[in-house]
């Protein structure tokens, strides 16, 4: 199966001859998630996953800033229900 994706970038830069960093804004990344899950590239459980491993990432001190611990907590608490079949 072909998909594509349309993604409008912001900017797109090279980092040290071997990376690529690409920029997009919050809607076009939102949008980009929504296809990705309504097409069944990405799953559910798997963008959960991701979330969660990339907040995880965040030091203690910058969480906070990223997202509330509140929202942190709901979070992994449907991601768990998610994961368990509830």
């Amino acid at each position: 199966m072909l998909i594509t994706l349309n993604v409008p970038f912001k900017k797109m830069a090279l980092n040290n001859g071997e990376n690529i960093t690409l920029s997009v804004s919050p809607d076009a990344l939102n949008a980009l998630l929504q296809q990705l899950t309504a097409t069944n590239v990405l799953t559910t459980e798997e963008l959960m996953a991701l979330v969660i491993g990339q907040l995880e990432l965040c030091d203690r001190n910058n969480l906070s800033h990223v997202l509330p611990e509140t929202v942190w907590e709901k979070l992994n608490s449907t991601y768990e229900s998610v994961k368990n079949g509830e």
